[in-house]
């Protein structure tokens, strides 16, 4: 049903929504960046103690700040903060190391991701820096699929409480017409399928009420009928069951046995026609 089609896609939406929120109050709340900033002071100090070993070879060092540059940026820059080696296709020329230590202390964890820096001195006037992006979690995928199935479960109940209601309603009425209740109407609804559905009832209800009367007003005429073809049948048969009992006991001459016999034979066709009528009657009502 179409009702049912709108109110699934709105559950559907809302759900998703709603989930998407939760999501995303849980990563501000929950968002823990200690274990991001260990595994990033890990990998610092091996990056460290590869340039170390080898800060004499130039070509080496330019391959070790060129290798990570999809999770970290490697850079090594003099006194001045001028960059000495960068990651290939860097525009940077020169760092401000103690305005990206000072931003750092200030750093808002309420962004959706965080550039975060680790500094070293490995030799005089030679500083390693080292960058790396801290993002904020979302609830993994197991937890936040049952969370939206669950959402949108509750929603489409929820939604569909009240057309499920007059659904039992229209059903309870349906029982009740079913035993010949046919003055029972079932209460119309709203302006979809459903009150389409219980307009309908009613109107099967008013019909097959009519119906009824109209079996009524014909059993009573047929009745009516029994009773008036009773009463013609039984004159033409009282008379002919008088006239044979005249000719039984009062038989004299021959004209008068031949004047009772043209009666009865008028009575017996008067009652062929009645009996006649009444046959043709049953078959049309019946």
């Amino acid at each position: 049903m179409f009702t049912f089609l709108v109110i699934f896609l709105v559950s559907l939406i809302l759900s998703t929504v709603i989930t998407l929120v939760i999501n995303g109050a849980w990563r501000d709340e929950q968002t823990d960046y200690s274990n991001q900033i260990s595994n990033f002071t890990y990998n610092c100090k091996e990056i460290y103690k590869e340039i170390d070993e080898n800060m004499k070879n130039d070509e080496k060092l330019q391959d070790i700040v060129s290798r990570d540059t999809i999770r970290f940026k490697v850079f090594i820059v003099d006194k001045q903060v001028k960059v000495l080696f960068s990651p290939e296709n860097n525009c940077i020329k020169q760092f401000d190391i103690n305005k990206i230590l000072n931003q750092q202390s200030k750093s808002n964890f309420d962004k959706n991701n965080i550039s975060y820096y680790d500094i070293k001195s490995l030799v005089e006037d030679i500083y390693v820096v080292v960058s790396d992006v801290l993002y904020k979690g979302d609830i993994s995928f197991s937890t936040l699929f049952p969370l939206g199935i669950l959402i949108f479960v509750d929603l489409f109940l929820l939604l569909t409480y009240g057309k499920v209601k007059y659904i039992n309603s229209l059903s309870k009425g349906l029982v009740e017409i079913s035993k010949w209740n046919l003055n029972y109407r079932v209460e119309v609804k709203g302006r979809d399928e459903l009150s389409i559905l219980g307009k309908n009832i009613n109107y099967m209800t008013e019909e097959l009420m009519n119906l009824k009367e109209k079996e009524k007003e014909i059993e009573k005429n047929k009745n009516r009928l029994i009773v008036s073809v009773s009463h013609d049948l039984r004159t033409p048969f009282t008379s002919i069951i008088g006239y044979i009992k005249l000719i039984k006991e009062n038989y004299k001459e021959k004209d008068d046995i031949s004047k009772y016999i043209d009666i009865i034979d008028n009575k017996s066709s008067r009652l062929e026609e009645l009996i006649n009528d009444l046959f043709e009657y049953t078959k049309l009502t019946s």
